[in-house]
């Protein structure tokens, strides 16, 4: 998986520096991936789950980056705060 990931991220670079997309992020377009065709082989299926979640993850981080660009200093602040208490 981590070739076709940086296989993804290497032609989302090309395209940003080409002008074609306007950010370099690559995880949008595991984002707009909705399907998947294959022949239902085992390693295929295998491909197909890894893939899943992985467009799972970029989902998670894309919302969670929004959520936080929204917040307040003082919101970002409790948020860090909460975060460290967790961890130790």
């Amino acid at each position: 998986l981590d070739g076709w990931i940086e296989f993804i991220e290497e032609c989302y670079h090309l395209a940003y520096e080409s002008g074609l997309c306007s950010e370099d992020d690559a995880r949008k377009f595991w984002n707009l991936v909705t399907s998947f065709h294959s022949d239902h082989a085992e390693d295929q299926k295998k491909l197909f789950c890894l893939l899943k979640e992985w467009k799972v993850r970029c989902e998670c981080e894309l919302r969670g980056e929004g959520v936080v660009k929204r917040m307040t200093n003082l919101e970002y602040v409790v948020l860090i705060f909460k975060c460290t208490e967790e961890a130790i």
